[in-house]
């Protein structure tokens, strides 16, 4: 006999498996013996249980129940849950652990290079008020070592209106600014120092009587942009406008004349002179002057109507002339002797009163690629055991043709044009 577990009815067939009226899958019945005492209303009669075929009860204890044929209750089971306990998918095999959360430095990292950024720009407004304040401390005191810039200006609006007390107070490496004026002096410097006119070079004068306008002692000076006039009132004067015994002398852009003697000598062993774009004319002996051991270079200058040779070389000197106009001079354009040295290249030399270039005792200079033309004599003259060497110039139309070789002196030719 077998009974439907949802609404109790009870079937007699063993080939039935589920509840004709539900659907529910049948169990075995094991209930008790009919007791007549009890009075059980059970459900009106069914079409099927007219047809129903009676069964007998079996004592025997039924197997035990197959889950797959349980009901599906109707209602969840009550839990402490509203809803009962969840239930989760089965997977096959042993489920991976759920990866640990890594810990985030993206906020360290960006707050590092704000706090970088902002500690950068703190710095930078520390230093920009330091510089601005130090220029300030040095426009107002102008004996403070850390001025680096001082202006010198006749008219006033600087910290001095003279160029030798703005040298006397200036710290090593400073700068010079000189503003137009004539400034009434003599000029002695023994450090490194840079003087610089700050305007038109000819509103800008330096002008000395009786002395030397700029006289360099030692340091490395550099002058640019500046007149230099020598005046002179007693003929005995024996003054340059320029001159340098020791250290190195630049002298860029400036124009220089003298009444007196040359305008530009340099002189003594280790003594350098480096002349570039400047006017040196109307001096009333030579125009450059290297002698006694100097060295340096004269280049793209002007150097003319000077009273002796525009460049003069001696006592083993051993300048270079480059690229420079030699022309007008009362006597040679160059002249090399008492065993001075040097090269004369890429240079023109035209109408000097002499030659264009002249060699004697012991002078020994090389000349390469350089137009000697229109001098009044020849454009080499060599006498008194000169030495030299000339070679790829132009040596044409002097009125006394392109050599005068005396006996007892060697120049070494070749390439020329004659």
């Amino acid at each position: 006999m077998k009974r439907c577990p949802s609404c109790q009815q009870v079937y007699t067939d063993a080939t039935l498996n589920f509840c004709l009226d539900d659907g529910a899958p049948l169990v075995e019945d094991t209930a008790p013996p009919f007791d007549s005492a009890a009075t059980l209303v059970g459900p009106p009669p069914t079409p099927s249980d007219i047809h129903r075929t009676p069964g007998s009860y079996s004592p025997t204890p039924p197997p035990a129940p197959d889950a797959r044929t349980q009901p599906i209750p109707r209602s969840a089971p009550a839990t402490n849950a509203a809803y009962g306990a969840p239930t989760l998918p089965g997977y096959p095999g042993t489920q991976p652990p759920a990866p640990q959360q890594g810990r985030s430095f993206l906020p360290w990292i960006v707050g590092g290079i704000l706090l970088f950024l902002f500690g950068a720009v703190i710095v930078g407004a520390l230093v920009v008020y330091s510089v601005i304040s130090s220029s300030s401390r040095g426009a107002s005191s102008p004996t403070s070592t850390g001025t680096r810039e001082i202006i010198v200006s006749k008219l006033g609006g600087g910290q001095y209106t003279s160029i030798s007390e703005a040298i006397k107070n200036a710290p090593l490496g400073a700068r010079i600014s000189v503003r137009p004026g004539v400034y009434n002096e003599s000029i002695e410097i023994d450090r490194d120092v840079e003087i610089v006119g700050d305007g038109p070079i000819t509103q800008i004068i330096v002008e000395a009587t009786d002395n030397n306008c700029v006289y360099v002692k030692s340091g490395k000076v550099l002058i640019r942009g500046l007149t230099l006039r020598n005046r002179m009132t007693n003929k005995t004067d024996k003054y340059y406008a320029v001159t340098a015994s020791g250290g190195e002398l630049n002298l860029e852009d400036c124009d220089v004349t003298s009444a007196a003697l040359t305008g530009v000598g340099i002189y003594g062993a280790g003594t350098k002179g480096f002349i570039r774009r400047c006017r040196i004319h109307d001096c009333a002996e030579s125009g450059v002057y290297f002698y006694r051991n100097s060295s340096g270079l004269v280049e793209d200058c002007d150097l003319f109507n000077n009273g002796f040779a525009n460049v003069s070389v001696k006592e083993a000197a051993d300048p270079t002339v480059r690229n420079s106009r030699i022309y007008n001079s009362k006597s040679s354009g160059v002249y090399v002797y008492l065993n001075g040295k040097g090269t004369v290249e890429d240079c023109r030399i035209y109408g000097n009163t002499y030659s264009g270039v002249s060699i004697s005792e012991g002078g020994d200079p090389l000349v390469n690629r350089c137009k000697i033309n229109g001098n009044g004599y020849n454009a080499v003259y060599a006498y008194k055991n000169a030495r030299g060497t000339v070679q790829n110039s132009d040596l044409t139309g002097n009125k006394q043709g392109p050599f005068d070789i005396e006996t007892g002196s060697t120049v070494r030719m070749s390439g020329n044009t004659q």
